[in-house]
């Protein structure tokens, strides 16, 4: 059986944004896999989902843009330009059921569960997930036994809790990626994506090498 990649993608995003599974079967967060047509938008059922964690759209929410800086507004009111500057290099669902972003030695929070919006302010990695130290996380993934795997070049850290992690783990594949930036799960295997490249790994055997697509 083939599927969509993106829609694989799209269905993990949602889990880590907070959604559960719905009963809809034109929903994204059906749990079965079923092909979307190209011109597939988002269901109501996944609107109103995503509305209840997060909120609905904030009329007063903007960007205002002028010749030295720009600044978008959030519903709570942060400027997320207090927070960082640039791209987050990864994030997924932890180990607890909250959001978290990753840029360099920093990591963000987003209370999903208790439903009290972002930390206002990022931690270190290491104070968030102590074995990681001053490590960078270029990929995350949360899988469905509930482990969360984080990967910075070849090692890898299986999380339970915050205070009980593995790692790291040296993967060993000749194919396998340096440093992936996206990672997936699907049917005990972890796919990692790098540029064109997509290398799997089984989640109970680190160095057993699934494939290269």
């Amino acid at each position: 059986k083939h599927y969509t990649l993106r829609l694989v993608a799209a269905h993990e995003i949602g889990h880590a944004l907070g959604l559960s599974h719905s009963f809809e079967e034109n929903s994204l967060m059906f749990p079965v896999y079923q092909q979307f047509d190209s011109n597939f938008s988002i269901s109501n059922d996944d609107q109103e989902g995503i509305q209840s964690l997060y909120g609905k759209p904030d009329e007063k929410s903007r960007t205002t843009t002028s010749s030295s800086t720009t600044s978008t507004h959030v519903s709570d009111g942060l400027p997320i330009d207090n927070w960082c500057s640039g791209n987050f290099q990864t994030g997924c669902e932890g180990p607890d059921g909250d959001l978290y972003l990753f840029k360099d030695t920093h990591v963000w929070r987003y209370r999903a569960r208790a439903k009290t919006g972002w930390d206002p302010q990022p931690k270190l990695i290491r104070e968030r997930f102590p074995p990681l130290q001053d490590t960078t996380v270029t990929a995350c993934v949360r899988s469905s036994t509930g482990y969360v795997y984080l990967f910075h070049k070849n090692d890898m850290w299986k999380v339970r809790t915050h205070w009980s992690i593995e790692g790291p783990h040296k993967v060993h594949g000749k194919n396998y990626p340096q440093s992936p930036r996206i990672a997936l799960f699907h049917n005990n295997s972890i796919y990692l994506l790098q540029n064109d490249l997509v290398y799997s790994l089984n989640e109970f055997n680190y160095n057993r090498e699934l494939g290269v697509h």
